[in-house]
């Protein structure tokens, strides 16, 4: 009888040991990215620039499929026994997250984002490309945030050191469903898109597109007919302790999302406050060198290949199929040029087809992301023209004129496809928007942009009109 208290307790410090866990994280020289939860693990010239990862421990924490090329001891992971990340991405402003990063990293409390934004450019936080209030985080993003923050904490211009600084950008960006790590630079960063989704099935993802429409920011491939309205951007990142190679993002967008009880807007249109032109932030060049009078700026994207066309008709027809039936819940069993095969093929970018395997089983995702209400539809291609948005230093950037604007009564239009029905947005809450990283009274500013770098831009599509 004795030995059972002595059982219990060994059981109880497994258990308690096996809840929670520190991962350690380190890049070698070659630029690889490692993890362990075992200090005697990490190389001895490693050891004095490994960085702390507090985690929650549920389960494996190992991913079902590794990155191929990766030296990985243990993968990172908030909760790993937690189901994938959503097919959308939660949607949140640069702008808003500036204003929480700056209190986090005890810079200041900000009144509004631009405010927030000057505060962490002075410290030499910012995107590589600087503060776009107006657009998305993305994974991309927020690696680049976390280089800066490092550096800026590593040059003592923030009052913590540099493990809490990235505890508490890594803890803002949760608290904003963000659960992101980047790996940071890998030689492997231009590797081309996933042709099938590793942790759901295809099934699921077209139930998603056909019932709720594209989401703007997605780690998972797009159904076939989809994938025209997409930039792929390579870059690996673990979500939620689940390891992707690159994101999805929509070549144009312009949308309402609704956080505590407010409208505010995500875009990639841009309003130069000088010219007052109208530019689109493109997603895949924020990176490449920058170019003027736009030479050699990307053609006009639009149905400018077959199978842009042939992605375009299907979307219609099943849009009129369901105007016809009166359901816009469960999607058509037609697939557009390929419905008569279970293997459909999308564009791949640069290397033919790729092939998507349809599946049935069940998918583990919740449908509707919660900060992106909005009525079912098929064919979300954003192509109206924002509310009035801007940024710093528009004249040095990658631009090119858009070819027409067109505005009607203040309300910001999606033109559909003949035989759908039209469907508006309203302009955001905010009556008016302010420019540039100067703090002003009043309300938030939106559309502002701040110091750290230059983002490349490109005129919207006539086509997408």
């Amino acid at each position: 009888m004795k030995k059972i208290p002595f059982i219990l307790f060994i059981f109880i410090l497994i258990f308690a040991s096996s809840t929670s866990a520190t991962v350690y994280k380190w890049v070698d020289k070659n630029g690889v990215v490692n993890f362990a939860d075992d200090a005697s693990r990490i190389p001895r010239d490693y050891r004095n620039k490994v960085e702390e990862l507090n985690t929650a421990r549920m389960g494996p924490s190992t991913p079902s499929q590794a990155p191929s090329g990766k030296t990985i001891v243990s993968a990172p992971s908030q909760e790993a026994a937690k189901q994938p990340p959503p097919i959308a991405q939660t949607l949140v402003r640069e702008g808003d997250f500036a204003i929480k990063l700056a209190e986090a990293l005890k810079i200041g409390k900000a009144e509004t984002e631009a405010e927030a934004e000057s505060m962490l450019a002075s410290a030499g936080i910012a995107p590589k490309n600087g503060w776009i209030a107006d657009y998305p985080m993305t994974p991309d993003i927020i690696g680049e945030l976390e280089k800066a923050v490092g550096e800026a904490a590593d040059g003592q211009k923030l009052a913590l050191g540099k493990n809490e600084a990235l505890k508490a950008l890594r803890k803002a960006a949760v608290e904003y469903e963000l659960p992101i790590i980047a790996e940071g630079p890998d030689e492997n960063s231009e590797s081309p898109p996933p042709t099938t989704p590793q942790y759901t099935t295809p099934s699921a993802i077209d139930d998603y597109y056909y019932t709720e429409g594209p989401p703007i920011v997605t780690y998972y491939p797009p159904p076939w007919d989809y994938y025209y309205m997409y930039a792929w951007i390579p870059g690996p990142f673990w979500c939620s302790g689940f390891y992707f190679p690159g994101f999805f993002i929509l070549h144009d967008f312009h949308r309402g999302i609704h956080r505590n009880g407010h409208t505010r807007i995500i875009t990639n249109h841009m309003r130069d406050p000088g010219t007052g032109r109208i530019f689109t932030v493109d997603a895949a060049r924020r990176h490449a060198p920058r170019n003027f009078g736009g030479r050699n700026t990307p053609p006009m994207r639009g149905f400018d290949s077959t199978e842009a066309r042939k992605g375009a008709r299907s979307i219609f027809e099943r849009s009129r199929g369901r105007v016809g039936s009166g359901s816009t819940s469960m999607p058509m069993s037609g697939r557009g040029p390929n419905d008569t095969n279970p293997a459909y093929a999308r564009p791949a970018r640069g290397n033919g087809k790729q092939v998507y395997h349809k599946e049935s089983r069940p998918s583990g995702f919740s449908g509707r992301n919660s900060n992106d209400r909005r009525p079912p539809a098929v064919d979300r291609r954003m192509s109206r023209i924002p509310g009035e948005t801007g940024s710093q230093g528009m004249r040095d950037r990658d631009v090119d004129r858009p070819e027409r604007m067109s505005r009607q009564n203040g309300m910001n239009i999606q033109r559909p496809f003949a035989g759908e029905p039209r469907s508006f947005s309203p302009r955001s809450q905010d009556s008016q928007r302010s420019f540039g990283p100067s703090p002003q009274a009043g309300g938030r500013h939106s559309g502002s942009s701040s110091m750290g770098g230059e983002r490349f831009f490109r005129v919207p599509s006539r086509a997408g009109r």
